[in-house]
């Protein structure tokens, strides 16, 4: 069935982006922090031009997180209304927006116009050669997350907080993607450990030996008082050990 979004590809670009999908175990495991600071390392760090994008069911704080109220970046929604109703190509604006140095499309609560899912996204985005951060909320197991997990394209990554109660959580989400979607799919997923309290001690090798060999690898953000902050990230603002662990994630899913 067509839709608005059904676009003649031989317009865009040929180079076919790659994409990264963050996805907590469970609330409050740092999802978001992740998903802009990866856009932020992938933006200082390589030649694409990274896009954030606010991939939870009813829109959480990515905007807030990552633009200061002031600058406030376009929409989901506004955006793809712009291109169903005839948009000859990705705008740039979404590059200018953000206190991260990438572009950033948060989500209202509201639907997504014309039928248009999370894969629209992924693919429009994908087509026009950026490169997709998308933030997936709380849940690896939601269905809307399907089609960027099985695309093909996309690297998964499942943030946990430095807890020792949360351990159990990660596991469980992982059981879920290899029971549901097949173990070569938690044999590329990548685990990131966040630390939201100066008070946790490292965790990262104590998981990493629980999972060897069931994950592609573990990596750890140190705490970081900006990102406890609850503010909109600035770069600038970032101690030094946090960009380096983002770099280095960057580097681990091979972008």
């Amino acid at each position: 069935m067509s839709t608005a979004f059904e676009r003649d590809e031989s317009a865009f670009p040929q180079q076919v982006a790659p994409a990264v999908l963050v996805v907590g175990a469970g609330g409050g495991a740092g999802a978001t922090t992740t998903a802009l600071g990866l856009a932020a390392a992938i933006g200082a760090t390589t030649d694409w031009d990274a896009v954030a994008v606010d991939a939870t069911t009813c829109g959480g704080d990515l905007g807030v997180r990552g633009a200061d109220e002031l600058t406030r970046p376009m929409s989901l929604q506004s955006w793809l209304t712009e291109i169903a109703d005839g948009a000859t190509s990705i705008t740039r604006e979404l590059l200018q927006s953000s206190s991260i140095g990438a572009g950033l499309l948060w989500r209202e609560d509201t639907a997504l116009p014309a039928r248009a899912t999370i894969g629209t996204i992924a693919r429009l985005l994908r087509i026009s050669g950026y490169l997709g951060i998308y933030d997936g909320g709380g849940h690896v197991s939601a269905g809307r997350l399907l089609p960027l997990i099985c695309d093909g394209h996309t690297s998964l990554i499942v943030a946990t907080p430095a807890r020792r109660g949360t351990a159990n959580r990660l596991f469980a989400s992982l059981k879920w993607l290899d029971h549901n979607l097949g173990g070569d799919v938690v044999a590329d997923t990548t685990v990131v450990v966040t630390h939201q309290d100066q008070r946790t001690g490292s965790l990262a090798d104590e998981i990493r030996r629980s999972l060897s060999g069931w994950v592609c690898d573990v990596f750890e953000v140190p705490y970081d008082p900006h990102l406890a902050g609850g503010v909109a990230i600035s770069v600038e603002q970032l101690h030094s050990s946090t960009t380096a662990a983002y770099a280095d994630i960057v580097m681990g899913v091979g972008l």
